[in-house]
């Protein structure tokens, strides 16, 4: 985390350090921490497998939260009813960013209900946005923004 914060645009422009780097950088400075107090190099490289490992498991269910809630999308949309709630929602007029943040949160919280994870929904349902969007006539970021911190909250 302070390698991303002290090397974020923000702060120092002069290196640019993605997510993945960053965690490499970790891993092999936490390995040669270990390596230095315990003084034991198949110890610690045997112990550090735990973390690829919780990693692949983290890895499996996140896939599978994400893949139950694009097939849940993908469904909703074909039967209509995404775009049937989003018509719906933009023929009443002079309320349309409210009420069509209220549909789009309803959809994402019920898809973040149904498949235990708010980040799922937010996958599968955020392509839907513009759409939504552009059928009341506001920009994309006015639903986006609100709707995009529904992944931080606890589903389970």
């Amino acid at each position: 985390m302070g390698l991303l914060i002290g090397l974020s645009p923000l702060v120092y422009k002069a290196i640019k350090l993605n997510l993945v780097t960053a965690i490499i950088v970790s891993l092999i400075i936490a390995l040669v921490v270990d390596i230095a107090t315990r003084r034991d190099f198949k110890q610690c490289c045997k112990d550090s497998q735990a973390i690829f490992e919780g990693m692949g498991k983290v890895f499996t269910s996140t896939v599978s939260f994400i893949v139950c809630a694009e097939m849940l999308a993908l469904g909703l949309n074909k039967i209509g009813g995404i775009s049937t709630m989003i018509q719906a929602a933009a023929s009443i007029q002079n309320a349309g960013l409210f009420i069509m943040l209220i549909v789009m949160l309803v959809i994402m919280i019920v898809a973040a209900i149904v498949t235990g994870s708010g980040n799922a929904a937010f996958f599968a349902f955020s392509p839907l946005l513009p759409e939504a969007a552009s059928s009341v006539g506001i920009p994309t970021l006015a639903l986006a923004v609100p709707v995009s911190s529904l992944p931080v909250l606890p589903v389970r």
